[in-house]
């Protein structure tokens, strides 16, 4: 087989047919992983927490949220119930939570979580989606600035 000089050394055509399909298999191994990692971003994107629409009650959830800072608590609730909340960092900053134990309906869970802190909330199907620094008025919590 008829030898080429490259910078690492004698290479035989084999070689380099070899390396250039080893290439061309990992550029596509690299796309396919790609295209999986969207795919799987999106997913979960949509089958993450889904908000419940108002007015629809839910089997009583058994909580175990201390006393804490508000976000903390907010956090806590979210893990609990699989609920998505939303809330700008700087409205729940310096408040604190009494938290809430036992079993509870997640509506009055939150209620209870967010008694003295000056902020309500509000669930609606048209916010199932909602972002924190959602510029809609009716998703997520409120309370003064």
């Amino acid at each position: 087989m008829k030898r080429e000089e490259r910078d690492n050394g004698p290479v035989s055509r084999g070689d380099d047919r070899d390396r250039r399909w080893f290439r061309a298999w990992l550029r596509d191994l690299c796309r396919r992983l790609l295209i999986l990692a969207l795919i799987v971003t999106v997913a979960d994107d949509l089958f993450a927490q889904q908000s419940v629409p108002p007015g629809t009650k839910s089997a009583p959830i058994e909580f175990n949220i201390s006393a804490q800072p508000l976000g903390s608590a907010l956090n806590a609730f979210a893990e609990t119930t699989g609920w998505q909340v939303s809330v700008p960092t700087e409205l729940v900053a310096g408040r604190t939570s009494s938290g809430i134990s036992g079993a509870h309906q997640p509506e009055a869970a939150l209620q209870a979580l967010l008694a003295g802190t000056g902020l309500t909330y509000r669930l609606t199907e048209q916010c199932r989606h909602a972002r924190a620094g959602s510029h809609n008025p009716d998703c997520g919590l409120a309370g003064d600035r």
